[in-house]
């Protein structure tokens, strides 16, 4: 989507990036795919978690990307999960798990990308509005920071054909 806009897809108002917490590395920053000079973190808390609003749109999630950041070889996270959604509550049930890790350390270093699958589950046949990271755990430096480079999504993307 990042190429067929032109930029930043949340400056282009395709998908609305929000977290739980923030400081002053903004959300949006994470679909700046082609800058890894930027980078989101969290303020440090407990189950913070960062979120794609596709607006009227859906997305079949196959895979995602994690990028660290390029100057912090600190705070990498270790302990997430992905879950999809149609109503963006606040309510767990809401939300569907798409992805779980713990304890995982590919993503220690400076400037590493990985790419991980999201196995078929029911109730994702549909695709969803919303995509989240959610961490589950302390991070590589035992806080509850949220921090990385880029986040990016894959799979089949439904747009809204009645806009």
């Amino acid at each position: 989507m990042t190429e067929k806009c032109g930029g930043n897809v949340s400056d282009k108002g395709i998908v609305k990036v929000t977290s739980l917490s923030e400081t002053s590395s903004l959300a949006k920053n994470v679909v700046d795919l082609q800058n890894n000079r930027n980078y989101f973190q969290s303020k440090n808390q407990q189950n913070t978690w960062l979120q794609y609003d596709f607006i009227e749109n859906r997305i079949i999630p196959t895979h995602y990307s994690i990028r660290t950041r390029h100057d912090y070889d600190m705070d990498h996270p270790r302990n997430w999960v992905i879950e999809g959604s149609n109503t963006g509550g606040s309510n767990e049930n809401e939300w569907v798990i798409l992805d779980s890790h713990q304890n995982n350390t590919v993503l220690n270093g400076k400037d590493v990308s990985y790419t991980f699958d999201i196995k078929p589950t029911q109730g994702n046949e549909k695709g969803f509005r919303y995509l989240r990271i959610r961490q589950t755990g302390v991070e590589s430096s035992n806080g509850n920071w949220l921090t990385f480079s880029a986040l990016e999504y894959f799979g089949i993307f439904i747009e809204n054909k009645s806009k």
